[in-house]
Order: C-alpha cells, then structure tokens, then sequence
C-alpha cells in the first residue's frame, strides 16, 4: 500500500496529505507527476504492508483511483488540449449554453497548458463529447473491477 510521510508522519492517502496540507496548493497527483510533486513538497513515497481490506474498503480504493483518473482527463480537438475534468465537462456545458441562447460561434478558452485560445463552439461541443466518454469509459471501472477480483 503506498502512503506519504510528511514531518515523520504517515498519511495513507493524497486526501489525508492534502488536509495536512491545507495551507499549501498543488495539483492532483498522477502516475506522471507524483514522485516529482512530494519531492518538491519533501513528502517521501513509502511501502507499507498491504492490510486485509473488506470489499467495501477495497471498492473506495477502486474509485479513489477512478477520481484520479477523471480529474486527469485531457481531450485533444484541432491540436487544442482541453482539460476534461468534470468541473471543467461543467464550464463546457454552460458555455456551450450560454453561445446557444446568445447565438455565439465562438469563446475565449483556457487550454489544459493554460495557454488562452478562441475556441469554435463546434471545437467545444466536441471536447466535451470526448471528455465525457473518456469519463463515462472510467466511470464503471471500480465494479468491473471488483468482479475480475471475485474470478
């Protein structure tokens, strides 16, 4: 089980760390940016012994790990990477609303690099649709996990 030691403390999970943490900002940890984040921030990744978990324990795993997966999400729409997260399939959705009942063809958009960019709404329409398939992809995975576990 990999837990985080801060100030010869164990936190068995980002969220404890984070609310440890509470004073410092940082992204949402990933395979990619992980070990390069707790340095920068002087946690150490450490091994612990995994314990014997319920299932019910063992499904809250499965989707912490479905939480990081879609807070990861980047679509990519004419060489444009768009964040895909859901707070940001629910900016998508309002602008696209919003374009809708004004007749707007198009917006001005931060890019997953923070780069600002004029986005069409078809552009948009089209990041969200992605983003919430990649989601809706994800979103299953923790109990068709849990049934690969029971074969």
């Amino acid at each position: 089980m990999k837990a985080y030691k801060y100030d010869e403390q164990v936190f068995n999970s980002e969220w404890e760390l984070r609310e440890h943490l509470s004073d410092v900002s940082f992204p949402y940890l990933t395979d990619e940016n992980e070990q390069e984040i707790c340095t920068l921030l002087g946690v150490e990744i450490v091994n612990l012994p995994d314990p014997e978990l319920t299932e019910e324990e063992r499904l809250s795993v499965r989707k912490l790990a479905r939480s990081r997966a879609v807070n990861a999400i980047i679509v990519e729409v004419d060489g444009m990477k768009f964040d895909g997260d859901e707070v940001a399939q629910g900016r998508m959705a309002r602008a696209l609303k919003v374009a809708e009942l004004n007749n707007l063809d198009k917006t001005a958009w931060v890019l997953a690099d923070n780069t600002v960019v004029e986005v069409t709404k078809k552009q948009l329409e089209e990041a969200l649709t992605k983003a919430m398939l990649q989601q809706a992809t994800l979103w299953t995975k923790p109990y068709e996990d849990s049934d690969n576990e029971a074969s």
